[in-house]
């Protein structure tokens, strides 16, 4: 649970207070509007849930990521890159919008695949769902529109944080999705390198890449 007590720099009022508890015991670290409405209208003294989340973002304990979603500011937190991990990001900015994942260059870092670092963010989402320019902790979000008619073959739901979960794109579907869009993972070198480390390091499941080549 977040220690309350602790966040001297900001306006923190009793029924703000009661958001924020609320949130840790659910495991939230967004909050969405009007998905997450019900259990808001529930917490004694809130009022109207809308007018007390968009305070609570001028008090500092919230802060905004996209309309009608708010990130929970940790203790000690000031910016949104610091509250939470770009994966998370991500999931406040898309979950509810676009079936997605965190995939291409991303998740060749997320993998261990490339030693390099990127403040762009790579994801796929599903059919062409109408997202506009995207960023996330004032990283820039590249979006890849994929139409394949498969069932999302490779694409993992990881535990990020309390009950919030992120979608990747495993081992197999990472790699092969550097063939199907090269110019989403980097320069041809650094996919190329990701390929022979998941080889050597014995860490590419031959089966499942034909699996879902397949």
């Amino acid at each position: 649970m977040y220690d309350l007590m602790a966040m001297t720099d900001r306006q923190v009022l009793p029924e703000d207070s009661r958001v924020l508890r609320e949130a840790a015991l659910r495991g939230k670290v967004y909050v969405r509007w009007p998905n997450d409405r019900p259990w808001l209208e529930q917490i004694e003294g809130v009022g109207d849930p809308l007018r007390r989340l968009q305070g609570m973002k001028k008090r500092g304990s919230l802060a905004s990521i996209a309309r009608g979603r708010w990130i929970v500011m940790p203790p000690g937190a000031s910016t949104i890159s610091q509250a939470a991990s770009p994966p998370i990001l991500l999931a406040a900015l898309l979950d509810g919008r676009a079936e997605w994942y965190l995939g291409f260059l991303s998740a060749l870092i997320e993998h261990g695949l490339t030693d390099i670092d990127s403040e762009t963010l790579y994801v796929a989402v599903r059919g062409r769902p109408s997202l506009g320019a995207l960023t996330a902790g004032g990283r820039t979000v590249r979006v890849v529109r994929l139409v394949r008619a498969d069932d999302w073959a490779g694409v993992e739901r990881l535990r990020a944080q309390g009950r919030s979960f992120t979608c990747r794109s495993d081992i197999e579907r990472t790699l092969l999705d550097t063939l199907a869009h090269p110019k989403m993972c980097g320069p041809a070198e650094i996919w190329v390198r990701a390929w022979g480390r998941a080889a050597s390091e014995e860490r590419l499941d031959v089966g499942r890449l034909f699996d879902y080549v397949e």
